[in-house]
């Protein structure tokens, strides 16, 4: 029988990591767990879990996945995120492969989200179906960051299981713009490393089409004012990028050396 090793990266996830790792233990054979040196108990909790905690200064999510992934000593991988959890449907499927047999090299896995009040399925959000379970000479990390993903190589032959990791997305509404906030500064560095420059038609049609694409064509109309919110908030992830970018492309210090003396004192003179 095939072994399996859970993979996931941590910073100050006190509040979930507990639940998360509980859901590995039915079919993981290790735990490897890599921290971007925490502040809170996540340490301490993890520890009740798995002995193979490391720490790692974080860069990027594609290279701290990547550090993670090969420190696993079996070949089977199963990736996870702190605020997901691994389904009892997903676990038992999991286990019957492991009795079978895998057929393949790498399986995608449906994502199911909670947002705000129930579990959300519009707006491009389900089934989100994403490589977690690979075999680890087959494939790894790549994709622009943050939007990292598992990459199989040519050839490789990728199987699907129709069950559901539970996504725990966001605690509230100030959680995910605070989350789309360093989102979209983490996309726009990116864009700046590979020499993008801006392009405002791009902006102003690709902000538009985002909230259409959201709102429209994947339904999140049919979940009402919680579809409304999320296709606008997503609209303006995609307006910030841009924004960022031409901001780092554009932005100077400040020197207050280039203000004269008399525009200094107009400014802090009160106006009679």
């Amino acid at each position: 029988m095939e072994k399996i090793s859970g993979v996931i990266i941590t910073y100050n996830e006190e509040k979930r990591i507990e639940d998360c790792l509980k859901s590995l233990l039915p079919f993981c054979d290790e735990i490897i767990l890599v921290d971007s040196f925490s502040t809170d108990l996540t340490l301490e909790i993890a520890s009740k879990y798995t002995s193979k905690i490391f720490q790692r200064k974080f860069d990027t999510y594609v290279t701290q996945k990547d550090y993670a992934t090969s420190l696993a000593e079996n070949k089977w991988v199963f990736w996870i995120d702190a605020d997901e959890r691994v389904s009892d449907d997903l676990i038992q499927a999991i286990l019957q492969l492991k009795t079978d047999g895998f057929k393949a090299d790498g399986y995608m896995i449906n994502r199911l989200s909670y947002y705000i009040n129930g579990f959300y399925k519009y707006g491009g959000w389900y089934p989100d179906a994403k490589v977690r379970l690979f075999n680890k000479n087959y494939g790894n990390w790549g994709g622009e960051d943050p939007h990292d993903k598992i990459i199989m190589k040519s050839g490789a032959r990728i199987g699907k299981i129709g069950k559901d990791v539970i996504h725990f997305s966001y605690r509230d509404l100030d959680h995910q713009i605070e989350k789309m906030n360093q989102f979209s500064s983490r996309s726009a560095n990116e864009k700046v490393k590979a020499g993008q420059q801006l392009i405002v038609f791009h902006m102003v049609f690709n902000t538009i089409f985002k909230f259409i694409k959201c709102y429209i064509f994947q339904g999140g109309f049919l979940a009402g004012t919680k579809g409304l919110i999320n296709s606008v908030i997503n609209a303006f992830y995609v307006f910030s990028k841009y924004a960022k970018l031409w901001e780092m492309k554009n932005s100077k210090p400040c020197n207050y050396k280039l203000f004269t003396k008399n525009e200094t004192a107009d400014r802090e003179t009160p106006q009679m």
